[in-house]
């Protein structure tokens, strides 16, 4: 659960679905970048009894917190104003910067704030890069349900992602040294779902990607220490594997505006075929090579 929805567990659903706050927290984390107007436009749709103004929508978007070092703002380019996902604004990123370096070149840590001004003017060109990819896909609108639950459960408690931990799990209680299946139940679903988080932030997957986190995801299959396992040369198990290729398929990517990869194949074959055709949770899917859409 985010920092913001903590904040409002003893409110009525109907409150957190349309209060502005988190209204612009669960479509910005979830599409990255949203423009303001657009986020006045979906309240009103969602809630027009409640008549959204910009001036509160966009207080609401530029107040929510990104980390130690301030809230997330809004982003403003060529004349229009974005909420933003907290990992994209200046004060999510320079929190990020600061861990990175701090965690992997510790050596440069005193450089930080030499550093930062080049790698906020890199997320700049990430963040106009995700601007190009939204072009003319229109976001993807949230039920009430959804509303409330907030971006990370529409993550982590995507079905996909519960059958990648299952498979996992299966392998893992599978080894010589006998772990209680509850314990390691609890490890491999907080590393799933953070490897879930992170997949939806991206612009574009590919199979290669999801062979390359499968590979690497096996490795919390064995216990600690030596293992016959290397990711770099092994083959990931065919189940770990097919899982992850599911996930990569079935979860909201800010590349796509917040569709999945399955919900954009879904509407490209109902342009062609001319008839609706059904996006899964991934649960129908089956390994396939790489699909034209990625």
């Amino acid at each position: 659960m985010s920092a913001i929805r903590n904040d409002y567990r003893e409110h009525t659903p109907y409150e957190i679905a349309s209060d502005p706050e988190p209204f612009a927290d669960t479509y910005a984390e979830l599409c990255g970048l949203v423009p303001i107007d657009e986020l006045v436009r979906l309240h009103r749709r969602q809630f027009p009894e409640l008549n959204m103004d910009r001036d509160t929508m966009r207080e609401a978007a530029t107040q929510r917190p990104a980390g130690w070092s301030g809230p997330c703002n809004v982003w403003e380019h060529e004349g229009v104003e974005y909420a933003q996902a907290a990992a994209v604004s200046n004060s999510g990123h320079s929190e990020w910067f600061f861990y990175h370096l701090k965690h992997n070149y510790y050596d440069q840590i005193g450089d930080y704030n030499k550093l930062l001004p080049k790698e906020l003017e890199r997320e700049q060109h990430y963040r106009e890069h995700l601007v190009k990819l939204h072009g003319n896909r229109p976001i993807k609108e949230l039920t009430f349900d959804q509303l409330v639950s907030g971006h990370r459960d529409l993550i982590v408690k995507n079905p996909s992602v519960g059958r990648l931990v299952d498979a996992l799990v299966a392998l893992r209680t599978q080894r010589p040294d006998h772990p209680r299946e509850r314990d390691e139940r609890f490890y491999l679903e907080y590393l799933t779902h953070h490897e879930a988080e992170l997949v939806s932030t991206m612009s574009d997957l590919t199979f290669y990607d999801a062979y390359e986190r499968a590979a690497f995801l096996m490795i919390y299959t064995f216990k600690p220490g030596p293992r016959d396992y290397d990711p770099f040369k092994d083959e990931p198990d065919a189940q770990v594997l097919l899982a992850t290729e599911v996930m990569f398929r079935s979860l909201p990517l800010w590349g796509l505006n917040g569709w999945s990869l399955e919900e954009v194949r879904a509407q490209e074959l109902e342009k062609s075929l001319g008839a609706p055709y059904p996006a899964g949770d991934g649960e129908d899917l089956q390994s396939t090579p790489e699909p034209d859409i990625y």
